[in-house]
Protein backbone atom coordinates (compact mmCIF):
# COMPACT_ATOMS: atom_id res chain seq x y z
CA UNK A 1 0.00 0.00 0.00
CA UNK A 2 1.06 3.74 -1.03
CA UNK A 3 -0.20 7.00 0.21
CA UNK A 4 0.94 9.20 -2.59
CA UNK A 5 0.67 12.86 -3.77
CA UNK A 6 -0.22 14.07 -6.33
CA UNK A 7 -2.55 11.25 -6.77
CA UNK A 8 -1.80 10.47 -10.71
CA UNK A 9 1.74 8.81 -10.31
CA UNK A 10 1.69 8.26 -14.31
CA UNK A 11 3.83 11.40 -15.46
CA UNK A 12 5.74 11.97 -12.66
CA UNK A 13 9.07 12.38 -12.77
CA UNK A 14 11.03 11.38 -9.55
CA UNK A 15 9.60 10.89 -6.11
CA UNK A 16 10.48 10.48 -2.89
CA UNK A 17 9.57 7.39 -0.59
CA UNK A 18 9.70 7.59 3.28
CA UNK A 19 8.65 4.51 4.93
CA UNK A 20 8.43 4.08 8.89
CA UNK A 21 9.94 1.04 10.09
CA UNK A 22 10.62 -0.28 13.95
CA UNK A 23 13.50 1.04 15.58
CA UNK A 24 14.86 -3.08 16.66
CA UNK A 25 14.45 -3.94 13.07
CA UNK A 26 16.59 -1.20 11.97
CA UNK A 27 19.52 -1.96 14.17
CA UNK A 28 19.40 -5.75 13.22
CA UNK A 29 19.56 -4.48 9.67
CA UNK A 30 16.28 -6.57 9.32
CA UNK A 31 12.90 -4.15 7.81
CA UNK A 32 9.34 -4.85 9.79
CA UNK A 33 7.37 -1.19 8.35
CA UNK A 34 5.15 0.67 11.11
CA UNK A 35 3.99 2.89 7.89
CA UNK A 36 2.33 2.21 4.77
CA UNK A 37 5.04 3.88 1.74
CA UNK A 38 4.61 7.50 1.06
CA UNK A 39 5.35 8.75 -1.87
CA UNK A 40 5.99 12.57 -1.85
CA UNK A 41 7.16 14.33 -5.38
CA UNK A 42 10.47 15.98 -5.77
CA UNK A 43 11.27 18.77 -3.26
CA UNK A 44 11.33 21.99 -4.84
CA UNK A 45 14.87 23.05 -3.04
CA UNK A 46 16.20 19.71 -4.59
CA UNK A 47 18.12 17.02 -2.61
CA UNK A 48 21.13 18.62 -0.21
CA UNK A 49 23.78 15.93 0.82
CA UNK A 50 26.12 17.77 3.26
CA UNK A 51 29.49 15.29 4.38
CA UNK A 52 31.34 16.33 7.16
CA UNK A 53 34.39 15.26 9.31
CA UNK A 54 35.54 16.16 12.90
CA UNK A 55 39.05 17.05 13.70
CA UNK A 56 40.40 18.79 17.16
CA UNK A 57 43.52 20.84 17.84
CA UNK A 58 45.47 19.12 20.22
CA UNK A 59 48.36 21.60 21.91
CA UNK A 60 51.41 18.89 22.86
CA UNK A 61 53.50 21.19 23.95
CA UNK A 62 57.42 21.54 23.72
CA UNK A 63 58.76 18.23 24.71
CA UNK A 64 55.68 16.12 23.71
CA UNK A 65 56.17 17.30 20.04
CA UNK A 66 60.14 16.41 20.36
CA UNK A 67 58.17 12.71 21.52
CA UNK A 68 55.38 12.46 18.40
CA UNK A 69 58.99 13.51 15.79
CA UNK A 70 60.56 10.71 16.35
CA UNK A 71 62.82 11.47 19.60
CA UNK A 72 62.60 9.32 22.41
CA UNK A 73 62.13 9.34 26.48
CA UNK A 74 66.18 8.90 26.90
CA UNK A 75 66.82 11.44 25.09
CA UNK A 76 64.51 14.12 26.42
CA UNK A 77 66.18 13.56 29.79
CA UNK A 78 69.73 13.42 28.75
CA UNK A 79 68.96 16.81 27.03
CA UNK A 80 67.22 18.06 30.10
CA UNK A 81 70.13 17.13 32.36
CA UNK A 82 72.49 18.65 29.98
CA UNK A 83 70.45 21.84 30.63
CA UNK A 84 70.55 21.61 34.64
CA UNK A 85 74.31 21.36 34.22
CA UNK A 86 74.50 23.85 31.91
CA UNK A 87 72.60 25.90 34.35
CA UNK A 88 74.93 25.38 37.35
CA UNK A 89 78.06 25.94 35.73
CA UNK A 90 77.07 29.62 34.85
CA UNK A 91 79.52 31.78 37.01
CA UNK A 92 77.13 34.58 36.79
CA UNK A 93 73.89 34.86 38.94
CA UNK A 94 72.00 36.88 36.57
CA UNK A 95 72.77 35.22 33.48
CA UNK A 96 71.81 32.03 35.22
CA UNK A 97 68.18 33.50 36.50
CA UNK A 98 67.49 34.91 32.52
CA UNK A 99 68.29 31.03 31.37
CA UNK A 100 65.98 29.47 34.00
CA UNK A 101 63.35 32.23 33.33
CA UNK A 102 63.71 31.25 29.57
CA UNK A 103 63.75 27.95 30.08
CA UNK A 104 60.35 27.93 32.52
CA UNK A 105 58.62 29.93 30.02
CA UNK A 106 59.38 27.50 27.36
CA UNK A 107 57.82 24.60 29.99
CA UNK A 108 54.95 27.03 30.30
CA UNK A 109 55.79 28.57 33.90
CA UNK A 110 53.79 32.13 33.65
CA UNK A 111 56.28 33.98 36.12
CA UNK A 112 59.10 32.69 33.59
CA UNK A 113 57.26 34.16 30.56
CA UNK A 114 56.50 37.53 32.04
CA UNK A 115 60.28 37.83 33.14
CA UNK A 116 62.03 36.73 29.61
CA UNK A 117 59.30 38.46 27.75
CA UNK A 118 59.33 34.49 26.03
CA UNK A 119 56.59 31.95 25.11
CA UNK A 120 56.61 28.12 24.44
CA UNK A 121 55.45 26.83 21.05
CA UNK A 122 52.68 25.03 21.27
CA UNK A 123 52.73 22.61 19.08
CA UNK A 124 49.21 22.15 17.92
CA UNK A 125 48.08 19.33 15.63
CA UNK A 126 44.95 19.27 13.96
CA UNK A 127 43.94 15.10 14.90
CA UNK A 128 41.08 13.24 12.97
CA UNK A 129 38.44 12.70 15.67
CA UNK A 130 35.35 11.33 13.91
CA UNK A 131 32.69 11.56 11.28
CA UNK A 132 29.65 13.72 11.30
CA UNK A 133 26.45 12.46 11.85
CA UNK A 134 24.22 13.99 8.42
CA UNK A 135 21.22 15.41 8.25
CA UNK A 136 18.51 15.89 5.87
CA UNK A 137 15.87 18.45 5.23
CA UNK A 138 12.69 17.91 2.54
CA UNK A 139 10.41 20.81 2.26
CA UNK A 140 7.35 20.47 0.34
CA UNK A 141 4.25 22.64 -0.82
CA UNK A 142 1.16 20.58 -1.83
CA UNK A 143 -2.39 22.06 -3.35
CA UNK A 144 -4.92 19.03 -3.49
CA UNK A 145 -7.11 19.19 -6.75
CA UNK A 146 -9.30 16.45 -5.42
CA UNK A 147 -10.93 15.35 -2.49
CA UNK A 148 -7.84 12.07 -2.61
CA UNK A 149 -5.32 14.38 -2.30
CA UNK A 150 -6.79 16.49 0.33
CA UNK A 151 -7.38 12.92 2.26
CA UNK A 152 -4.13 11.97 1.41
CA UNK A 153 -2.56 15.15 3.11
CA UNK A 154 -4.00 14.60 5.77
CA UNK A 155 -3.08 11.17 6.92
CA UNK A 156 0.36 12.00 5.94
CA UNK A 157 0.80 14.60 8.49
CA UNK A 158 -0.75 12.82 11.26
CA UNK A 159 1.02 9.96 9.97
CA UNK A 160 4.31 11.47 10.33
CA UNK A 161 3.70 13.28 13.97
CA UNK A 162 2.14 10.08 15.12
CA UNK A 163 5.14 8.12 14.25
CA UNK A 164 8.25 10.56 15.30
CA UNK A 165 6.96 10.57 19.07
CA UNK A 166 7.75 7.79 21.49
CA UNK A 167 4.84 5.62 23.08
CA UNK A 168 4.80 4.91 27.26
CA UNK A 169 6.90 2.01 28.29
CA UNK A 170 3.28 1.11 29.88
CA UNK A 171 0.73 2.81 28.37
CA UNK A 172 -2.01 1.99 31.20
CA UNK A 173 -0.14 4.10 33.74
CA UNK A 174 -0.39 7.49 34.11
CA UNK A 175 2.69 7.75 35.64
CA UNK A 176 5.54 8.20 32.36
CA UNK A 177 8.62 6.44 33.82
CA UNK A 178 9.91 5.88 30.26
CA UNK A 179 9.49 5.80 26.85
CA UNK A 180 9.81 3.52 23.75
CA UNK A 181 11.69 4.92 20.86
CA UNK A 182 9.76 6.07 17.76
CA UNK A 183 9.76 4.61 14.47
CA UNK A 184 13.20 5.31 12.02
CA UNK A 185 12.19 5.91 8.88
CA UNK A 186 14.12 4.21 5.50
CA UNK A 187 14.50 7.21 3.07
CA UNK A 188 15.07 6.24 -1.02
CA UNK A 189 14.50 8.71 -4.13
CA UNK A 190 14.10 8.33 -7.17
CA UNK A 191 14.18 9.88 -10.40
CA UNK A 192 12.57 9.25 -13.97
CA UNK A 193 9.17 7.58 -14.57
CA UNK A 194 8.13 4.51 -11.93
CA UNK A 195 11.01 3.40 -10.23
CA UNK A 196 13.54 3.78 -13.11
CA UNK A 197 16.60 4.55 -11.28
CA UNK A 198 17.65 5.37 -7.61
CA UNK A 199 19.30 8.30 -6.82
CA UNK A 200 22.86 8.20 -5.06
CA UNK A 201 23.85 8.88 -2.69
CA UNK A 202 21.69 6.64 -0.81
CA UNK A 203 20.15 7.84 2.52
CA UNK A 204 20.82 5.32 5.68
CA UNK A 205 17.77 4.69 8.09
CA UNK A 206 16.91 8.19 10.13
CA UNK A 207 15.23 9.75 12.83
CA UNK A 208 12.58 12.42 12.13
CA UNK A 209 13.75 14.89 14.49
CA UNK A 210 11.20 18.09 13.61
CA UNK A 211 8.48 18.22 11.72
CA UNK A 212 6.89 21.92 10.64
CA UNK A 213 3.42 22.16 8.93
CA UNK A 214 2.02 24.92 7.57
CA UNK A 215 -1.85 24.94 6.56
CA UNK A 216 -3.40 27.17 4.59
CA UNK A 217 -0.24 29.41 3.80
CA UNK A 218 -2.46 31.69 0.58
CA UNK A 219 -5.37 31.66 3.08
CA UNK A 220 -7.57 29.53 0.76
CA UNK A 221 -9.95 26.84 1.28
CA UNK A 222 -11.27 24.06 -0.62
CA UNK A 223 -14.54 22.43 -0.69
CA UNK A 224 -15.45 18.52 -0.37
CA UNK A 225 -18.71 17.83 0.32
CA UNK A 226 -21.29 19.88 1.98
CA UNK A 227 -19.64 21.31 5.02
CA UNK A 228 -16.18 19.24 4.91
CA UNK A 229 -13.45 21.13 3.88
CA UNK A 230 -9.69 21.81 3.86
CA UNK A 231 -6.69 24.08 3.06
CA UNK A 232 -5.65 24.47 -0.78
CA UNK A 233 -2.51 25.03 0.04
CA UNK A 234 -0.09 22.65 2.71
CA UNK A 235 3.71 23.02 3.36
CA UNK A 236 5.49 20.52 5.07
CA UNK A 237 9.19 20.64 6.04
CA UNK A 238 10.48 17.32 7.66
CA UNK A 239 13.73 17.14 9.16
CA UNK A 240 16.00 13.92 8.76
CA UNK A 241 18.86 12.77 10.92
CA UNK A 242 20.73 9.32 10.17
CA UNK A 243 20.96 6.72 12.83
CA UNK A 244 24.79 5.97 12.23
CA UNK A 245 27.81 7.62 11.44
CA UNK A 246 29.31 6.59 7.35
CA UNK A 247 32.89 5.33 6.90
CA UNK A 248 34.80 5.04 3.39
CA UNK A 249 33.20 1.54 3.07
CA UNK A 250 29.46 2.76 3.20
CA UNK A 251 30.71 5.30 0.47
CA UNK A 252 31.81 2.43 -1.63
CA UNK A 253 28.16 0.65 -1.19
CA UNK A 254 26.26 3.95 -2.55
CA UNK A 255 25.75 6.04 0.43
Amino acid sequence: MAVTYPEDIANRNGFVRIIGMDSKSAKKNSFVPTTPNIELPLPLSGLQYKDGMEYDNKKFGMFRNLMITGVDAGAIEQASAAAVDTFNNMGDASVRRNAISTMSAMMGIGVGAVNSRTTPNPNARSVFKAPNIRDFSFNWKLNPVTVQEAENIEFMIKLFRTEMYPKRLFPGQETRIGYKFPSIWNISVFIGEGEAKEVEPKIKPCWLTSMETNLGANGVIMAKSGDDYNFAETTISLSFQEEIALTSEDIEKGF
